[in-house]
């Protein structure tokens, strides 16, 4: 089968129903601070990237574990609606869904606390179901809110099938199978998810985030992008470090910006675009989402990415 047969986008990771609270900033040690809005959207890092490839004309499959309540049932049926293939979606009669408490200030910044639930139920052996598919894949989407050995496994199917792989490392916590980061054709993090792996503070001037980068590239992935937010994006690629700024917008929640920023950039490359286009064209759904509140609620569609790219030419 030739590249060009290869269409689909299959992502593999995490699904959550999302609490979010609207604060007048975010809340120290110890510290009670009044609530002025509460939203109930759902989200989770596998979920916020489908559904953000699918709305910006990705054909895709997700590939998850959720819980048998009624909450997960709404959610089931969200993702078709945005036209997700959910066959390969676990769903565990006596499990209950991820959940994240979100708190937001009037600036976008945000504090998440998760509890994993049912993301951490999907197994390798619930990856392995998807090997049919993944010889019509052009891209296989992973994060890291499901357990090491199912991303694992999915980075090792995809290889074997020569599908191209983005992982999303984040959040960051330690790695036991770090022999994966030569699977990955490309990395995605942000700053402290950068200083994580890069093991060094979190990098702010381009200085350090050259450094950053240079010391992920040890770890055998050849292709890193590091997210900085309103600074934009640093892309390392053929030896390279090549520094992408940001749209300029007014933000009124961060939260998932970082999930469409993926999502995007995976049907970007699934389309034949050059990195460098891509990264373009997932600022471009990044900066749009972080306008909106919510995770999934503020993904973009395809016509208002193409709609905010041709403002701003």
């Amino acid at each position: 089968m030739s590249q060009q047969d290869r269409s689909l986008i299959v992502v593999v990771g995490s699904a959550n129903v999302d609490y979010i609270m609207q604060v007048p900033h975010l809340p120290q040690k110890g510290e009670t601070v009044a609530g002025s809005g509460f939203s109930q959207t759902f989200g989770g890092k596998g979920a916020n990237q489908a559904v953000a490839a699918a709305r910006s004309g990705g054909k895709v499959v997700l590939v998850c574990s959720v819980g048998g309540d009624a909450l997960s049932n709404r959610m089931l049926s969200g993702f078709q609606k945005d036209g997700i293939q959910t066959d390969f979606i676990v769903q565990i009669p006596n499990a209950y869904c991820g959940t994240a408490l979100i708190l937001i200030d009037p600036e976008g910044n945000n504090c998440i606390a998760a509890d994993p639930g049912a993301n951490y139920l999907l197994t390798a052996a619930h990856v392995e179901r998807i090997e049919p598919l993944l010889s019509r894949t052009a891209v296989l989407l992973v994060q890291y809110e499901i357990p090491p050995e199912s991303v694992a496994r999915a980075l090792e199917l995809a290889v074997s099938y020569r599908v191209r792989t983005i992982w999303n490392f984040a959040p960051a916590h330690p790695y036991p199978y770090m022999d994966m980061f030569s699977k990955t054709d490309i990395l995605v993090v942000n700053e402290t998810e950068a200083g994580f792996l890069a093991g060094m503070d979190p990098p702010e001037e381009d200085g350090e985030v050259v450094e950053a980068l240079y010391r992920m590239h040890e770890l055998g992935t050849e292709t890193i992008i590091l997210t900085r937010g309103v600074k934009g994006s640093s892309v390392l690629t053929e030896g390279k470090v090549i520094h992408i700024g940001a749209f300029p917008v007014q933000a009124v929640d961060t939260t998932a910006a970082g999930d469409v920023y993926c999502g995007t950039l995976a049907v970007s490359l699934s389309e034949g675009r050059t990195l460098l286009d891509a990264v373009r064209f997932a600022s471009a759904a990044s900066a749009i989402s972080v306008t909106r509140m919510g995770a999934q609620p503020s993904a973009p569609y395809r016509s208002e990415i193409e709609g905010f790219l041709e403002s701003r030419r």
